[in-house]
């Protein structure tokens, strides 16, 4: 998604990753931000800092987090992306005290599930909206040097995590040209793949997938690039592709939305999606950038 023009709420805004975000939307030209933590007199620091509005709350309680929800859209009337980034780390293992133990697994792990169930009304009434959670890798390891009381719960958060998004393919980037505003240069590379975790498609009904393309000519040339999407299962089914660089070909300098259709073959079946980019260019030194955004799919 494009930060420019968003409303965006950051939990655990007053310092860190958080206030780092703030700052980072703020120059992308966010619309509205809302930043919130429970340090009252750091929260008012940052969203000075960022031009935000400030909102105390807890979120290790749920009636904090829905206070957060409806302050913001009380003020702005909407919200496109929350970021549920508020976290804590207390030191140690199973001789941590229980106490601790709750308050860790309140913040860590059922401050994300709160927020979800405050947000998703709102995010289906709009037909859109995005939920970033800070996570860490401690949650998939296991190692002496991981406190029991870091890993644990975000193994928890992870779990719940991929289960309630499932997957997306967003803000992809091939190429090396400049793009849309708030999108890096490319690596250069002249070809690249990526693919979605699994997901189970509706047992019925129709399975429309919809997505955002941004191409960029750097030059004219013989040569050309192509774009290919593919849904892999039972078999595997090519949905879409675009082939061409000239000026005046689709998407070029603009974001495009895109449609295709997966079959109804593939109706209650555990698939994956994979995007293909290849240059084909006799010297490969000219390409375009590809950028793909907004990728969703019936889950």
């Amino acid at each position: 998604m494009l930060i420019q023009g968003s409303i965006v709420v950051i939990t655990g805004a007053a310092r860190g990753i958080g206030r780092a975000l703030a700052l980072r939307f703020a120059r992308e030209g966010a619309a509205g931000l809302v930043v919130s933590d429970r340090d009252e007199a750091a929260l008012a620091s940052v969203a000075e800092e960022a031009g935000a509005m400030a909102v105390a709350a807890d979120v290790s309680r749920e009636a904090g987090v829905r206070a957060l929800v409806d302050a913001t859209i009380s003020r702005h009337g909407r919200i496109d992306l929350f970021c549920s980034n508020a976290g804590i780390l207390v030191e140690g293992g199973p001789e941590v005290p229980d106490e601790d133990w709750e308050r860790i697994h309140r913040v860590n792990v059922l401050s994300h599930v709160y927020a979800s169930r405050a947000l998703l009304p709102h995010f289906l009434e709009r037909g859109q909206g995005y939920f970033l959670q800070t996570v860490s890798a401690a949650g998939l390891l296991t190692a002496p040097a991981l406190d029991d009381t870091f890993g644990i719960p975000k193994n928890g958060f992870w779990t719940t995590g991929t289960a309630r998004t499932v997957s997306s393919l967003n803000s992809l980037h091939w190429g090396r040209n400049g793009g849309p505003n708030g999108y890096s240069r490319g690596s250069n590379a002249t070809s690249g793949a990526a693919t979605s975790p699994a997901v189970t498609m509706p047992a019925s009904g129709s399975l429309p997938v919809t997505f955002r393309v941004w191409r960029q000519v750097e030059h004219q040339r013989t040569g050309f690039d192509v774009l290919t999407l593919t849904v892999l299962g039972t078999s595997n089914t090519q949905l879409w592709q675009v082939a061409s660089v000239a000026s005046g070909s689709p998407m070029v300098g603009a974001w495009t939305l895109v449609s295709a259709t997966v079959p109804a073959a593939y109706n209650g079946q555990s698939v994956q999606f994979r995007f293909d980019f290849t240059t084909v260019d006799g010297t490969n030194n000219n390409f375009e950038g590809v950028y793909i955004d907004d990728f969703r799919f019936p889950c």
